[in-house]
């Protein structure tokens, strides 16, 4: 007999949770935030801002799918923005080509939008 409270829903293990979503698309916005601040922060900031507004556009199509209650998203989607966004080490939006940056979040966005590679299927819309 099957146990229903140990055996993993395949939703929870396929798809990322609100939560995680939500902390994702937060740090995206403080990342755009701190891109475009007309103040001096008060710490250099991680992030080259140039290669950050080249990446904007995509960005901000990244954060509202993810705070779309309506699109169900992967988890092997999900950490692939993260690994965008926080990977510093090997993420092009940390370093200074702003044009591989801008074409890497082009195509991370493409896999929140369904039939279009390279992620096809990486999103699910509900009717």
């Amino acid at each position: 007999m099957e146990d229903v409270f140990t055996t993993p829903s395949p939703r929870l293990s396929s798809y990322a949770t609100r939560s995680e979503r939500v902390r994702l698309a937060h740090g995206i916005d403080l990342m755009l935030r701190d891109a475009t601040a007309c103040y001096v922060p008060r710490r250099p900031p991680l992030a080259d801002p140039r290669v950050v507004g080249a990446c904007a556009p995509a960005l901000r199509r990244i954060r509202d799918a993810l705070l779309d209650a309506h699109v169900d998203v992967r988890r092997q989607t999900l950490r692939r923005v993260e690994a965008f966004t926080c990977d510093g080490a090997r993420s092009p939006l940390y370093g200074r080509d702003a044009a591989a940056a801008a074409a890497r979040a082009e195509e991370l966005r493409t896999a929140f939008t369904v039939g279009l590679p390279p992620l096809a299927g990486a999103v699910r819309r509900h009717p």
